[in-house]
């Protein structure tokens, strides 16, 4: 009985549909690294909850990190349909980032995600070295349906945990954590996760030392990032035009390039913000959008 449950096992994870959903199990420094039946990408779950206890190791405020050389950049894109306007200026804007990113040096992987209310989390790339990551394009990032907002986020949080505790039992090194959110319209769609949950979830991860950043079109960027527990620093308004977008994705890449920086030195105190200057905020000031 034991041979044949072994053998049902292999069967199974032989013919599992690693892309219908999670994109193909994730590969931790080139280490493929799968759980029977859990995966890389199942999201940390506990009854249909959130397992928040992997959270918990806190770094205290005010104090510089201890320098870390691995930066794992996880993205989550908003593909709803009032992205439309602004698709072609998105999918350039992300790909002068990548661009950009790759010049600073290899040490980064990179997770990207999309959703809508037709799928709240298509992974397109998971874990990818940035020297090797496939830009987008007009295919691959077709807007459509609502904006799962906190479903998305819940998600993509419990797969970069997930992963960041395979790298721990795996003896890999520790990643600096960047979870990078891009919309341009409010919540409207999740039923998954409440606002409460995913607020919780992101102000345990920031006391492990995770950094997340809000950049946002709506009309209410500030009130729909602050609610879910965001800092105002981290924090940046853009008009839903070509000149927003350009301006949204230059900024997140000059302030990346800084965090990474000052990581690796060791100099990044945990409460800082992570904007310094708001450029594609002011240009939106400018058009009376705020």
């Amino acid at each position: 009985m034991a041979f044949l449950a072994i053998h049902l096992t292999l069967i199974i994870l032989r013919n599992w549909p690693w892309g219908a959903h999670w994109g193909g199990p994730e590969l931790v420094d080139g280490v493929g690294v799968k759980h029977v039946f859990g995966l890389v990408d199942t999201p940390l779950r506990n009854n249909g909850h959130i397992d928040t206890n992997s959270c918990v190791n806190q770094i205290p405020q005010g104090e510089a990190m201890t320098a870390i050389t691995h930066t794992h950049l996880y993205i989550l894109l908003d593909r709803s349909g009032s992205m439309e306007t602004i698709a072609r200026d998105v999918v350039g804007g992300y790909n002068t980032f990548i661009r950009e990113q790759r010049k600073e040096g290899s040490d980064v992987r990179v997770t990207l995600v999309q959703f809508d209310s037709q799928d709240r989390q298509e992974i397109i790339a998971a874990g990818v070295p940035i020297d090797e990551l496939v830009e987008l394009t007009a295919e691959t990032f077709i807007p459509r349906g609502g904006t799962p907002l906190l479903d998305a986020t819940g998600l993509l949080i419990a797969r970069a945990r997930m992963n960041e505790e395979l790298r721990i039992q795996n003896s890999l090194p520790t990643e600096d954590i960047v979870f990078v959110t891009v919309t341009d319209g409010e919540e409207n769609e999740s039923s998954e996760y409440t606002l409460p949950q995913i607020k919780r979830l992101i102000q345990e991860c920031e006391a492990k030392g995770w950094t997340f950043v809000f950049l946002s079109a709506a009309i209410d960027a500030y009130g729909d990032a602050s609610r879910m527990g965001m800092k105002g620093g981290n924090i940046q308004a853009f008009s839903a035009s070509a000149d927003g977008a350009d301006l949204a994705f230059t900024s997140l890449s000059s302030n990346i390039s800084k965090l990474r920086a000052e990581k690796m030195a060791g100099t990044w105190k945990q409460d800082a913000d992570f904007f310094e200057e708001k450029i594609a905020e002011a240009e939106r000031r400018k058009k009376g959008d705020i």
